[in-house]
């Protein structure tokens, strides 16, 4: 209630957003994975592969999604479509009249321990949106959101590469893609923050995911996250920001986290053939 201020939705609208998205039976999440890695960069690889350990050992996701014009999948439960237009063309938009929940991160994320629906949904079933405590500025997301909340205000900052909504936002606010025309900027930081004004604040926590800026200081904080891992202070999960191909201690650490083979990692793959493993393990 304090990081949203003057957005003119009433505790009646929440209500009614409560009792649209109680339906019977478990509520299902999928995982959507944005491709945000170029092409050229080595890394990208050992990223995927990863990330699939991770996927594999410590989600269990109703469907996983991969939006990427470079990555083959070989397993029918993952799908991959070539644009997000795609993804909502062939997915979102065919939804039947109820709530699905949609979990996006980027292909630079690693989930760290056992997750759960509570790490998506709150009790109400409002997808949880993750908070950092900094302001976000950005002219023309706040231009879009004036329009839709007559002196939207908001002071706060989502976390970086995760974002987690329902198809009914998806649909509301498709449009407005065309007038972001950013999709790291539209999943990551407007659908966040528009899921939080819709959930009158009630949805919004403190971050779990730990972020490492590999342009420095990151090297202490895998140090930590070694650390802690396994325990109960281990984070949720951890992304980076842009990845290059000579971060120093980048490979050693996430085989550190997740030495096991999956299954996952032989059956979705960058198909580039210049992007090659830099590390065996």
């Amino acid at each position: 209630m304090e990081m949203i201020e003057n957005i003119g939705i009433t505790p009646e609208i929440v209500q009614a957003q409560e009792a649209l998205s109680v339906y019977k039976g478990a509520p299902r999440v999928n995982l959507v994975i944005i491709d945000n890695i170029n092409d050229s960069c080595m890394n990208k690889t050992n990223a995927l592969k990863y990330q699939c350990r991770t996927l594999e050992k410590y989600t269990n996701f109703n469907r996983i999604y991969y939006i990427s014009d470079s990555i083959t999948s070989t397993n029918s439960s993952h799908v991959v479509y070539s644009t997000y237009s795609d993804f909502y063309d062939n997915i979102v938009s065919r939804l039947p009249p109820k709530i699905e929940y949609f979990v996006f991160i980027g292909l630079n994320f690693f989930f760290l321990r056992e997750t759960n629906v509570n790490h998506f949904i709150n009790e109400h079933r409002s997808a949880i949106t993750y908070v950092k405590k900094q302001i976000a500025d950005n002219d023309t997301l706040q231009d879009i959101f004036n329009s839709i909340y007559d002196d939207f205000k908001y002071n706060f900052k989502p976390t970086e590469n995760y974002c987690c909504v329902d198809n009914t936002l998806l649909n509301q606010y498709h449009q407005l893609l065309s007038k972001i025309n950013h999709l790291d900027t539209y999943i990551f930081t407007f659908l966040p923050i528009i899921n939080a004004a819709n959930s009158y604040g009630s949805n919004c926590i403190e971050t779990k995911i730990q972020f490492a800026n590999l342009s420095g200081g990151y090297y202490e904080k895998f140090m930590w996250i070694q650390t802690v891992h396994g325990s109960e202070r281990c984070p949720l999960a951890v992304t980076f920001n842009k990845l290059n191909d000579d971060t120093e201690g980048y490979i050693e650490f996430l085989d550190s986290i997740t030495p096991h083979s999956s299954r996952l990692e032989e059956e979705i793959f960058v198909n580039v053939t210049t992007n090659v493993l830099v590390s065996n393990t």
